[in-house]
């Protein structure tokens, strides 16, 4: 058993770094591992005491280093470029899902040719400016388009006709940024020390837990607790065709970096901000990045490095041999992220080896697209600064294992706002405050996304000091102590112990109901909680506190929280988010002042607050194009009036 867990949290571990299946950086650190023997990367790499001496170790010891740089050394610039071609054909199967009626299809094959057209060169640039004319004047003349018969040449020579009369310009209409939901304030103002977060919370520092996020103050359901925007994001490659590269919004009009055609932009200032920073130097490798077989996580570990030309590699920063400006920079970057668990001290060498290797691929990458001013040659070993920056990078590969978040919109479905709508995971961020919430498998808080920022919600009420936790991914509703337990120790290298997997509590499919709710004794200070009587009408003696209490107040309001939900469930099949969201609050906040968990309709309650609070965040209808993807998780179902969550 003991061995079988160590080889999953081994598997898992290695996911957060490289494909187990495609990609030649399997290969490569595969290769490597041989070279250098199971005895050398214990016994030698394994006694290595610090990232740098890791890195330099990879690119400089007599045993590996022929082998790495055998490799390394062909690492050369790999982007996607430019196709007049490829543009025309995008827009003729542009043409032809218009004409079928598939119209989502279509704006995505018409972005997809105005990014692969090139824009500088005669006379290939006269087909950019026609692709985007087209596009533009299908956009505004959707309905015509949808009803087109007959030929798609006729169809075409229609449209060029058209434009040929009109004086709108190639960037007329283009570039307008995609409509996001506005981003919330914090509630009872900002933290003073805690950026980004509400001033109802605080950290404390623990000796099991760590630092931890608790209530400051009382906090009511629905309450916005942290509104924070990303140390450092990455969109997922399958989305790079349909949102913004850099904000993460839908894209309508989409603006191509002039380079490389594998990303797009909602807008210019997207554009700008991202080419100005990370994207100059990763456009040049994007390719390559995507055919190593590297994680998400990876990526970001990059990106966290390329948004900054001043990477500090002491708590975050280069400091040596810099003038007093730019050490004032270095001063104003964020380095709350350095500050959070990486557990380096229980990895073994061959986890260090793993990411030393991808470090160092990264690394060979930073050279390849100049990313320093005087980068070492091949036969040369790495300069200080690189390895310091080779460093930077293998402490990101650790600390983004356990305190990235996966970003979402959520799809919601073709014919009802909230029957099979789905969480669709399109990038990965790093939120250092967030990162600060510990886990429950019975989560007090949700998050979505508006854009990058996440914001995080309270689901229901807490007291001065209550530990404020989120989900990692494993809920008890859905899965059991031992299938959480087997995730949270592989994934995150701890076991859990929230009240959930100390009581073991039921999940939906099994034996959970209403009647497994405790109710509080009214005894003011008194914590003992009491099961349902049989006899409501008798007064019973608390054993806690010996006084005679009557439950009967405890038992009406819980059937008020019932019925609250049932009006919440029906606001919901009617659409109704406001009056919906308005009872779930109203009965969660009931709830927990008179009784404690499981309590079946609590929890599908607060799945559906956290549905309806989502609304508010990234939110795409499906359409026909989108329905023939996988089926979305209709695992929570509420019997009453068949809504799924």
């Amino acid at each position: 058993m003991e061995n079988s867990e160590e080889f999953y949290r081994k598997l898992c571990s290695l996911e957060t770094v490289r494909s187990e299946k495609k990609g030649f950086f399997r290969d490569f650190s595969e290769c490597v591992a041989r070279v250098a023997g199971d005895t050398w990367i214990s016994s030698v790499f394994g006694r290595l005491a610090d990232d740098e001496a890791r890195i330099r170790t990879v690119f400089t010891d007599d045993k590996i280093k022929d082998t790495v740089l055998e490799t390394l050394n062909r690492t050369k610039i790999l982007y996607r470029t430019k196709d007049a071609e490829a543009s025309r054909a995008r827009r003729l199967e542009a043409f032809e899902a218009a004409a079928a009626g598939e119209r989502e299809k279509a704006l995505v094959l018409f972005g997809q040719a105005v990014l692969r057209a090139p824009t500088s060169v005669a006379p290939t640039r006269a087909c950019h400016v026609e692709t985007i004319r087209v596009a533009s004047c299908f956009r505004s003349r959707t309905r015509e388009f949808l009803s087109l018969q007959g030929r798609m040449c006729e169809e075409e020579g229609r449209m060029r006709e058209t434009f040929s009369r009109s004086t709108v310009n190639e960037t007329s209409n283009i570039g307008k940024i995609d409509f996001l939901a506005e981003l919330p304030r914090v509630s009872c103002g900002e933290h003073p020390s805690m950026p980004a977060a509400s001033a109802l919370l605080d950290v404390e520092e623990t000796t099991t837990a760590g630092k931890r996020a608790i209530a400051s103050k009382e906090i009511d359901p629905g309450a916005t607790l942290v509104v924070e925007p990303p140390l450092a994001s990455c969109l997922l490659p399958e989305f790079f065709g349909t949102h913004c590269h850099h904000c993460f919004s839908r894209l309508r009009r989409p603006i191509g970096c002039s380079n490389c055609s594998s990303v797009a932009f909602c807008s210019r200032t997207c554009r700008d901000e991202a080419v100005t920073s990370y994207h100059k130097y990763e456009c040049k490798i994007l390719v390559l990045l995507i055919g190593s077989g590297m994680s998400a996580l990876s990526t970001l570990a990059l990106r966290m490095v390329t948004q900054s030309e001043k990477p500090d590699t002491e708590n975050g920063a280069v400091t040596e041999n810099v003038s007093m400006d730019e050490k004032k920079e270095q001063e104003s970057v964020d380095l709350r992220a350095y500050g959070l668990e990486m557990h380096a001290n229980r990895r073994t060498a061959e986890d260090f080896f793993e990411r030393s290797l991808m470090a160092a691929f990264l690394l060979k990458c930073l050279q390849r697209v100049e990313f320093f001013e005087n980068p070492t040659a091949d036969n040369e070993a790495p300069t200080q600064l690189e390895i310091q920056v080779g460093a930077l990078l293998l402490k990101h590969l650790q600390l983004l294992q356990f305190n990235a978040h996966e970003v979402f919109e959520t799809r919601v479905g073709t014919e009802h706002r909230f029957r099979g709508s789905r969480p669709v995971y399109i990038g990965v961020a790093i939120y250092p405050t967030v990162a600060r919430f510990n886990h429950d498998c019975y989560p007090a808080v949700t998050r979505y996304f508006v854009g990058r920022s996440i914001v995080i919600r309270a689901t229901r009420s807490f007291r001065v000091g209550d530990t404020i936790a989120e989900n990692y991914g494993p809920i008890f509703t859905k899965r059991s102590l031992e299938e959480r337990q087997r995730t949270l120790a592989g994934r995150y290298w701890f076991r859990c112990e929230c009240t959930a997997c100390r009581e073991n509590w039921p999940r939906f499919d099994t034996a959970l109901t209403n009647d497994d709710a405790r109710l509080r004794c009214p005894t003011q200070g008194c914590r003992k909680l009491h099961r349902r009587p049989r006899d409501t009408g008798k007064s019973i003696e608390c054993s806690a506190c010996r006084r005679t209490i009557d439950l009967r107040g405890s038992l009406a309001s819980l059937r008020e929280c019932e019925d609250l939900y049932g009006q919440g469930f029906a606001a919901m099949d009617q659409e109704q988010l406001e009056r919906a969201l308005e009872a779930f609050l109203e009965a969660a906040k009931i709830f927990h002042r008179i009784a404690v968990p499981p309590h079946k309709d609590t929890h599908l309650a607060e799945i559906a607050a956290s549905a309806c609070m989502a609304d508010a965040g990234n939110v795409r209808r499906q359409t026909p194009l989108l329905s023939s993807e996988s089926k979305p998780d209709d695992s929570h179902v509420r019997q009453r009036n068949a809504i799924h969550f």
